[in-house]
């Protein structure tokens, strides 16, 4: 039987205070125990959300830091990423979406292929930022 490897945990362990992410966009960076920490309580978030292992979770978004946290935080969840291009069309999102059927899309809201009732992904750092690490 295979043992799933947690990469950001382990090297959180092994190299906590170098750098493992910076956003550009934003200008932020985080230290592999920072980010081991935001993946944990992004993984809480979802799953206080609802989300569960085996779940499809969406992103629609350009490259920033909240899609690779997400990434993570899937993989650490046991849920399926679904990273979606933000370059296509409504009708091809929404085709890859009737597809994959995520049971939660985040999504840039000021994108115009952005399917209805997807979540802000400007707000999940923020939501992070106070929910627990488990």
């Amino acid at each position: 039987m295979s043992q799933i490897v947690d990469d950001i945990n382990l090297q959180a362990g092994l190299r906590p205070d170098k750098i493992a992410l910076h956003d550009l966009a934003q200008d932020r960076y985080w230290t592999y125990s920072g980010l081991d920490d935001v993946v944990a309580r992004c993984a809480s978030y979802l799953v206080s959300q609802g989300l569960e292992t085996g779940d499809r979770i969406a992103v629609l978004s350009r490259n920033r830091a909240e899609f690779i946290i997400l990434h993570f935080a899937c993989a650490r969840l046991g849920s399926i990423f679904v990273p979606l291009n933000w370059r296509l069309s409504k009708a091809e999102i929404q085709s890859l979406l009737e597809d994959a059927e995520p049971a939660v899309v985040f999504a840039e809201p000021d994108f115009e292929n952005a399917p209805d009732g997807s979540v802000d992904i400007n707000g999940l750092l923020t939501a992070l930022e106070a929910s627990p690490a488990t």
